[in-house]
């Protein structure tokens, strides 16, 4: 049995790119990766299914439209996992 390395968390932005490809969403631990000691990976992932859902729920009368909805989706998922992110980066530089 080998112990699991842990890497520093990893947090990518792509909701700051200045342009999209249409019908392409990132999310999971491609979106943010985080140290699997505080368990928060099924949360990040939980908050990453909650965000698609309500892009999708705001462009359900509209023409589908692949770029807006990936932006929307990528903006939101940044916001929702904002305070995991905080909170594991704290943990991890002042020791735990």
């Amino acid at each position: 049995m080998r112990p699991f390395a842990v890497a520093a968390g990893r947090g990518r932005h792509f909701e700051r790119l200045p342009r999209w490809p249409g019908k392409f969403l990132v999310g999971g631990d491609a979106a943010l990766t985080l140290n699997p000691i505080y368990a928060l990976g099924m949360t990040a992932a939980g908050l990453g299914a909650l965000t698609l859902e309500a892009c999708l729920r705001a462009q359900r009368h509209q023409r589908p439209r692949p770029a807006e909805l990936a932006q929307c989706f990528h903006t939101r998922l940044a916001e929702a996992t904002a305070g995991l992110w905080r909170t594991v980066m704290r943990e991890d530089h002042t020791g735990r």
